[in-house]
């Protein structure tokens, strides 16, 4: 008997035992679509935890002292609810540097004066678009070195590429830059982040195309001339209309007293911090 045979059987028999270890706090999820942008049906059967306390809860059965701390943890009362305890003490401090080297800014007009968004009613306007592209352009004339751009989604960042591509904004942007964009597949990532890393180091510049929620934000440090700038093409809230969100949303509601807004909003706000941090 071949044991490989059964391989997809062995796989069925672990996924329901995950499935009948908790009793609260997982949901089964049937999701019709395996991706936002599929228009083919492809149902996927997911088993979402709604409830981050289950992974702490371990913690705090082990350890009498915990120390949390993050640059993401802003509203701080939002964390204590979502990881069910309760704080003896929670701080918050503000950002100590040597000198004026952090310039934050916040973009609602483009070059022509007209307003820009990244609302989902308005953020494929062709006009929209290109003075994003524009700012862009701008940036990479006169800052030095390494630029990282975080988009919401991969989703809409592909479709931003293409209609920039179609304006000829990326081929300005060559002049100046070289151009990586971070995809889904590890290995491609890791191989544009080399490559950014080099151009970054011998003076050509780069700018990295890259996600607010992927391996890029999450995971790599851009010190130095590897982030002279980082663009944030607005806040990276969650698709709305994820049914594993929803059911987490609704859970959150019932069992913590957490609105739908104030935990999108908190989501959406860590996310674009722990981009900008990078």
């Amino acid at each position: 008997m071949n044991i490989e045979d059964y391989q997809p059987l062995q796989e069925v028999a672990m996924f329901a035992t995950l499935v009948s270890t908790y009793d609260r706090g997982f949901l089964l999820i049937l999701e019709p679509f395996e991706s936002e942008a599929a228009t083919v049906p492809n149902p996927v059967l997911h088993l979402a935890c709604l409830d981050a306390a289950i992974a702490f809860q371990p913690i705090k059965e082990r350890f009498s002292s915990i120390v949390v701390t993050s640059g993401t943890l802003t509203p701080l009362d939002m964390f204590p609810k979502m990881l069910n305890f309760t704080p003896v003490l929670q701080e918050s401090y503000t950002m100590t540097l040597a000198r004026r080297s952090f310039l934050p800014m916040i973009v609602t007009r483009g070059s022509d004066q007209s307003q820009i968004s990244s609302s989902f009613q308005t953020r494929n306007d062709p006009s929209n678009l290109r003075n994003f592209g524009s700012l862009l352009l701008d940036f990479a004339k006169i800052v030095p070195d390494g630029i990282v751009v975080f988009f919401p989604s991969y989703l809409y960042m592909e479709s931003t590429l293409h209609v920039w591509s179609g304006m000829g904004i990326l081929d300005m942007i060559w002049n100046y830059k070289l151009i990586l964009v971070e995809t889904p597949d590890a290995q491609e990532s890791s191989l544009a982040l080399e490559t950014y890393r080099t151009a970054c180091c011998n003076g050509r510049g780069a700018i990295l195309m890259s996600v607010a929620r992927g391996k890029v934000a999450e995971g790599v440090d851009f010190d130095h001339q590897y982030g002279r700038a980082v663009i944030c093409i607005g806040v990276p809230f969650q698709y709305t209309e994820s049914r594993i969100l929803r059911a987490r949303l609704e859970f959150l509601r019932e069992n913590y007293g957490i609105r739908e807004n104030d935990f999108l909003s908190f989501d959406g706000k860590s996310t674009f911090i722990q981009a900008l941090i990078a």
